[in-house]
Parts: C-alpha cells; structure tokens; sequence
C-alpha cells in the first residue's frame, strides 16, 4: 500500500477501541484483507466464490454474521458484476446485505464502502457511514479508522437491541389494552433514539422510559 506525496507528512493513526469486524468484499482476496488487517486487529473476513452464482450469497452471509457477531461490518456497496451495471441503489447487493444485517441486529454498525462518484448514489447514502474504497492515503486511512473507533464506540447499540426485542416479544405486550399498546410504542422507541445523532438523545431516552413507567404503574 503507497501514500500520496501530499499526504507523507501526515501520520496514520493507531484505532483506539477494541472490538471484533467484519470485511464482505468481493475483493477480499485482491489484497484488500491484508490492507484492512494491519489496520484492524480483530478481523473476520466472509471469503466466498463471487463468481459461483449458485452460492446462495445472501443466506451465507447472514450465517456468517449471526456466527461471528460482530461489532462492526465493513461492506462493500456492490458485490456482484450486476451492481456495476446498475444505478438502482435499492438493488445493490450491498444494501440487500445491510438490510440482511439490521435484521440479525440493528445494533450492528456498518461503514458501506463504495468506488463510486456518481451524485445520485451519494446522495442515497448521505446517512450512512461512507468510505471511498481507494484507502490509499494517509488521510483515507485515518478517515476508515476514524470510522471503525466510531462504529466500536456504539458497539453498546447490539446490547440495547436485543434488549429491546426480548421485551417487545412479550405477550403481555400483544394485547388489546391501550396502555400496553403505549408501552410497546414507546420501547419501540428507545432504540432508534439511541441510535439517533439528536444532540440531546439521553434526554430524550430519559423521557421514554419515564412514560413506560408511567404506563406500567397506570
């Protein structure tokens, strides 16, 4: 890996959190694990055959993210030689994978990388954490480990999740009694508050449970 000459001054920087990733990149045999390793400590990388179109991509990785259960993904936005022919975001086999994922666990965080430069994708993407996949500079570098540190840092978000469907699965909570139905919503609530960039989110977190407890005890 070579760094550019305007960046040779500039100094990469060690990842500061500790946790487990996961790289699903159809390139992960084209020297993109070994870059991503001497980055990431604690890496697991989904190696298949992209060419073999009976793989069954999709139920594959979703086992492999449900056996290695890990704190964060980096993803690769197009995985098959359709998605390079294809402008239609919601089609990428990249974002199929991302929605795979956030029903395993929302809590799970994903940095999508992506080689493109067309507006219109970017523009699709603007709340998700996006990398350009040339990490061939130092200040690329320390955007990709500014990201995972970030991503490890909400690794706490996993927990909360599961927290939060093991309640919701409760049949108590099914019923037709309207505070029930207050409560459901109001928990259905937590995790997305948390998961939020609102500046004052533990407040708002604060609140809902406060109006749990205010249904329970109605």
């Amino acid at each position: 890996m070579h760094t550019k000459n305007k960046c040779d001054t500039k100094e990469i920087k060690k990842p500061s959190q500790k946790g487990k990733v996961l790289l699903i990149d159809d390139e992960w045999d084209k020297g993109w694990k070994d870059i991503i390793k001497n980055i990431v400590v604690d890496l697991e990388v989904f190696e298949y055959d992209f060419k073999d179109s009976n793989f069954g991509l999709l139920g594959h990785i979703s086992k492999k993210v449900i056996e290695v259960n890990p704190d964060v993904v980096i993803l690769d936005l197009r995985l098959s030689q359709k998605d390079q022919e294809n402008d239609d975001i919601e089609k990428y086999t990249g974002i199929k994978v991302l929605q795979k994922i956030h029903e395993i666990n929302a809590g799970i965080q994903v940095i999508m990388l992506t080689a493109t430069s067309k507006s219109t994708i970017l523009e699709k993407l603007y709340e998700k954490k996006i990398l350009d996949k040339n990490i061939d500079t130092v200040e690329n570098i320390n955007k990709f480990i500014r990201l995972v540190d970030k991503g490890l840092e909400r690794k706490y978000l996993k927990k909360i999740w599961d927290i939060q469907q093991e309640i919701l699965s409760l049949n108590i909570l099914k019923t037709d009694n309207k505070n029930y139905k207050k409560i459901y919503f109001e928990i259905s609530n937590t995790f997305d508050i948390l998961d939020s960039n609102l500046d004052k989110k533990t407040t708002f977190f604060i609140l809902a449970i406060y109006n749990i407890i205010e249904l329970i005890v109605k």
